[in-house]
């Protein structure tokens, strides 16, 4: 293959590579376009670029559980803690997951091009707009129209919910949209799995367990808490008819399906493989991941979604199978009112 016929098929990989297909472009900090011109490698810059961006995403959590308002969405600081704990967790059990396996679906175009890290950039910075915005909302700075407050951007429904609004109610219509998204998303994750390319990744029992499996329930824990506050800071501010949660969860739904699908398609580039012999092109990224040491309940009030029908009961330490005492028992239905409480560690960017 000549040297001009190679550039020509990098550059078409670059194109194919995973589309933020309705997402915003987020350009680049100061930081790192300093560290650019001083002809530092670019993984570097970006390495520093995603840890500044991770610590913006941490000062965001300590500020949304340090507004007095936070304390009407689960009745306590001490439950919210909790609850955002859990949801920073799962988003980045789910978001390493998904750049490994990114960066293993790019692999013909790696050597110009880090998809790892330009994946994790991406959804930090991601992370982080859609956490201002949640702050926003808290503060009473967002703008008093709806319409000017782009917060969860507009996706496209399938053709089947246009033929439903038609004749049927639009909470109908989301309901089963969703339900079918969903099981896209599922089918995916087991052509994933079947997948010569990058079913080796998932370095576990086909859907059982490994890392397709706890990029799944990560995602869906992540999923579904990011929706409960971002729903009900938005209503608070907009009103109760403003979103409703279904909505919400349908785009992250989108969002999940347009990656999955485009990371397919870069799985079985066209590219000639020996061209890039010199590249493991990341087979073994998916072992480096530790599996999760313990399983995010979906939370009250959702439906739990699993990937598989025979999903094994998972084994709840045992402090947490006791009975509350009665002084623990007055103390969580009294609520923390939170005069004295702290912020986690883990909010504080430690």
């Amino acid at each position: 293959m000549s040297k001009y016929i190679k550039i020509l098929v990098i550059f078409l990989a670059l194109i194919a590579l995973p589309a933020r297909a309705d997402m915003p472009d987020y350009p680049d900090d100061a930081e790192f376009l300093k560290c650019r011109r001083m002809n530092i490698d670019s993984d570097v810059c970006q390495r520093e670029q995603i840890q500044r961006a991770l610590e913006r995403v941490k000062k965001l959590y300590k500020m949304i559980l340090g507004n007095p308002k936070i304390v009407a969405w689960n009745g306590s600081l001490e439950k919210d803690a909790q609850v955002l704990r859990e949801m920073f967790e799962s988003w980045t059990a789910f978001r390493n997951r998904l750049c490994s396996v990114s960066y293993l679906a790019a692999r013909y175009v790696e050597p110009i091009y880090n998809e790892k890290y330009s994946c994790n950039t991406y959804y930090i910075l991601h992370k982080e707009d859609h956490l201002e915005k949640i702050v926003m909302l808290l503060q009473g700075t967002a703008p008093q129209k709806q319409t000017d407050f782009g917060f969860l951007h507009i996706y496209d429904h399938d053709d089947e919910y246009e033929n439903c609004i038609q004749n049927n109610k639009n909470d109908v219509c989301i309901d089963e949209e969703l339900q079918r998204s969903t099981r896209e998303i599922k089918d995916y994750y087991k052509t994933f799995a079947n997948d010569d390319m990058v079913g080796k990744w998932n370095n576990g029992d086909d859907l059982k367990s490994g890392n397709y499996r706890d990029m799944f329930d990560s995602w869906i824990a992540y999923r579904d808490r990011i929706c409960s506050l971002a729903v009900w800071a938005y209503q608070g501010y907009y009103g109760p008819q403003s979103i409703r949660l279904n909505d919400c969860i349908q785009y992250y739904n989108r969002e999940k399906l347009e990656t999955l699908m485009n990371l397919i398609m870069v799985a079985h580039s066209t590219l000639d493989q020996t061209d890039f012999s010199d590249n493991d092109g990341g087979l073994e990224e998916g072992k480096t991941i530790k599996p999760l040491t313990h399983k995010i309940d979906v939370g009250q009030g959702y439906t739990e979604e699993t990937l598989t029908e025979n999903r094994p009961e998972e084994i709840m330490p045992a402090q947490q199978k006791q009975p509350l005492t009665k002084n623990q028992a007055i103390k969580q239905q009294a609520g923390d009112k939170g005069k004295d409480a702290q912020i986690p560690s883990w909010a504080n960017g430690r």
